[in-house]
């Protein structure tokens, strides 16, 4: 009697450490698994799908803005309490565009602004950067959501022309996208209290298994 009941206790241990570190293992892939991508393609050519503002008609724009692809990426998801990263790219559209350096060429300037309400984002909302003949352009910015819910908010594309007179208008609108981010929980717990968890989880079901561990080692 007193044999079968210790083994009842015992499988019913051992059945508890599995469980409980199999539950673990799910709480921590959940905080870890990275997030799927999101993107939105600009393909530009300067001067034909978009209206020029005044006096944009003589400026001459790198041969990588003449035909050109903007990539906005954004995660289909954040964890509370963890960080996501939004970035925008462009690239020329033909690599074998020769790339002359032309020295007195006006300088054209990619600026970016991401709008969410509500989140803090680093570096800055408004991200200024020179387009370089034939070089990639890239600009990133990190969100950290304090809420379980949605974030809403939109990405803002302009190119300006550095050190032209005040009959040039300032800037060239390219495109405003849409940006809307799911902030998940797990029963609450935010992405590293879930990664805690699930480490503790997995730790606790091998400690009930520990006598199992050390005779097959």
């Amino acid at each position: 009697m007193y044999y079968n009941t210790r083994m009842v206790l015992t499988g019913l241990r051992r059945a508890s450490g599995i469980g409980l570190a199999l539950a673990g293992l799910a709480v921590l892939l959940w905080g870890t698994w990275p997030a799927a991508q999101a993107k939105q393609l600009f393909p530009y050519a300067y001067g034909k799908e978009l209206a020029l503002p005044a006096g944009w008609d003589s400026l001459q724009p790198p041969p990588s803005l003449a035909n050109g692809v903007f990539t906005l990426h954004w995660p289909t998801r954040v964890r509370l309490g963890d960080e996501g990263v939004i970035s925008l790219e462009f690239s020329g559209a033909d690599p074998q565009t020769p790339c002359p350096q032309a020295e007195n060429d006006p300088a054209f300037i990619l600026t970016s602004r991401l709008e969410l309400p509500g989140v803090p984002v680093m570096p800055a909302n408004e991200l200024s950067q020179p387009i370089v003949s034939c070089r990639p352009a890239f600009q990133a910015w990190t969100v950290r959501p304090d809420e379980i819910g949605r974030v809403f908010g939109t990405a803002w594309l302009h190119l300006s022309v550095d050190g032209m007179g005040k009959e040039f208008q300032p800037e060239l609108a390219i495109g405003a996208v849409p940006v809307d981010i799911p902030v998940t929980g797990l029963f609450g717990l935010s992405g590293g209290q879930a990664r805690l968890v699930g480490v503790l989880a997995i730790l606790s079901g091998l400690a009930l298994n520990i006598d199992l561990l050390i005779r097959r080692a």
